[in-house]
């Protein structure tokens, strides 16, 4: 991926390892998040809608060809959201509440 590609995300979303969509999207996350001996598949994002309950609607770049592919992941399975305001400093915009 270039760093303009890199530059065009804005959102992380962490996904529940456990779950079953998380492990089906796997290959199209290329990162992950480590909470002790678990490590949680990360998308990063270009754009996020949550108005679409019970789904997140996340556009994501194609590890290929950087071509945009939308996602519609369900609310259960994400674990948090992150905004990139820069890449030192991410804001935590949301967490799933058990």
């Amino acid at each position: 991926m270039t760093t303009s590609q890199e530059r065009d995300f804005n959102f992380l979303v962490v996904l529940d390892y456990a779950s079953s969509t998380a492990q089906l999207l796997t290959d199209i996350c290329d990162t992950q998040f480590r909470s002790g001996d678990v490590l949680h598949p990360v998308l990063r994002c270009i754009d996020l809608d949550t108005s679409g309950h019970p789904y997140l609607r996340a556009t994501v770049l194609r590890k290929e060809d950087g071509s945009r592919r939308v996602l519609l992941v369900p609310h259960h399975t994400v674990l948090a959201i992150f905004e990139l305001g820069t890449l030192e400093d991410p804001q935590a915009i949301g967490f799933r509440v058990e």
